[in-house]
């Protein structure tokens, strides 16, 4: 009543493979809905590395509609890994449009090169016509019996458009 022991030897064979070079951008699409003609808005755009290596940004390519703008410079950087590389995206529409363009950041780890890309839409929203008083409320002061008073009730237009006032009542 004895028990058997048998050992056993398995051999594993274990090989890494150097990841694929990537610099991946934080949004694929950015997308401008609700800007309102006249004024404007921005966005920053983050590409982030993946991998172990680092990687040489070679150059950034923008196709951008005319009411887009960057605060990027086109010239090459090297990331480490992890690091990121922004571009800061304005869109400053004039009126009633819609806008479009792309932004290519081409890249290389010295054996190999790559690229990503960022689709971009604006549309333009019609401002709403407002006047805005220039006080929120109004004082006449003591009114005797049999008397009157006036005041002045400023309004003032808050947006990019042209307003006229036909009639007062």
């Amino acid at each position: 009543s004895g028990t058997t022991v048998y050992d056993t030897t398995i051999a594993l064979s274990a090989i890494s493979l150097p990841p694929s070079i990537s610099l991946l951008p934080t949004d694929s699409l950015i997308l401008w809905t609700k800007v309102s003609e006249c004024q404007s808005s921005d966005t920053l755009i983050s590409f982030i590395t993946r991998g172990c290596d680092r990687l040489r940004v070679d150059s950034i390519i923008y196709s951008l509609d005319s009411y887009f703008s960057t605060d990027s410079s086109r010239s090459s950087k090297v990331l480490g890994s992890g690091d990121s590389i922004s571009i800061l995206l304005h869109y400053s529409p004039p009126g009633l449009s819609s806008d479009s363009g792309k932004i290519w950041i081409y890249f290389s780890d010295g054996t190999s090169s790559d690229s990503s890309e960022i689709l971009i839409f604006g549309r333009s929203a019609a401002s709403v016509p407002v006047l805005q008083p220039s006080n929120s409320t109004l004082s006449f002061g003591p009114i005797g019996y049999c008397s009157s008073a006036d005041t002045t009730i400023s309004l003032v237009n808050t947006t990019c458009d042209s307003l006229s006032v036909d009639r007062k009542s």
